[in-house]
């Protein structure tokens, strides 16, 4: 078993290389180590942006018998290990990270922090729930996802709030993406939140897109709104 102080010191710099594979081995090696030093820096990768790095950090820290020393590390700790009922009970504390959450990578970290919003039910969350909705596929953005329901827990008349109005803009102007799949995305978000004021521009995605597919998803979304 590699124990010098040598490896343990590449192993703590490898925890900042930008390959998400090479820091995940890394916290690995450190957790099987099991030496003292390696504490503050797997603390610290509890944050990675990463969800296994940040999941094995915990991992290694329950292994080196590390208790969290304040409310950022419970917090930190919570996040790694996906305690979201936890982190939802800290109410307005953690609506910041959660929302910072929402842009996560991994889709399950998403879920899971749409959940936890809606259950603390902070209206500071509206705007970037809906703006989350862009992560979703198209499949769910127009059902009942882990998102729409937060946003209806949080304020059951959501679509007229003005925080569904300032998204709204975001999302007009998000048609003339010339990603395709933005373009698309943003139609139907928009026919998800139903504003009128969503209707002309999607009148004119719908009849001048390139893109056939994107002009059926704009005649939907105005089928949405005009339902």
């Amino acid at each position: 078993m590699i124990k010098s102080a040598v490896a343990i010191d590449s192993l703590i710099s490898a925890l900042s290389n930008e390959d998400n594979l090479s820091r995940w081995k890394a916290v690995v090696a450190l957790g099987s180590i099991g030496n003292k030093r390696a504490i503050k820096p797997l603390v610290t990768a509890l944050r990675d942006k990463n969800r296994s790095v940040r999941n094995s950090a915990a991992d290694a820290l329950s292994g080196l018998d590390w208790k969290p020393m304040n409310k950022s590390e419970q917090v930190a700790l919570l996040f790694a290990t996906q305690k979201w009922d936890e982190l939802a009970s800290r109410g307005a504390r953690v609506v910041t990270p959660l929302i910072n959450a929402l842009r996560d990578d991994d889709w399950e970290v998403r879920w899971g922090a749409a959940k936890a919003l809606g259950k603390i039910g902070d209206t500071r969350a509206i705007h970037p729930l809906l703006s989350a909705l862009k992560y979703e596929d198209e499949f769910t953005i127009t059902r009942s996802s882990a998102t729409t329901r937060a946003l209806v827990k949080i304020d059951p008349s959501w679509r007229t709030s003005e925080s569904a109005k300032n998204a709204v803009d975001e999302f007009i102007t998000a048609l003339s993406n010339d990603n395709i799949h933005y373009r698309r995305k943003a139609a139907l978000v928009l026919g998800v939140i139903g504003d009128p004021s969503a209707i002309e521009p999607l009148k004119v995605l719908s009849s001048r897109d390139s893109e056939q597919n994107v002009r059926n998803i704009a005649s939907h979304a105005l089928q949405m709104i005009n339902k």
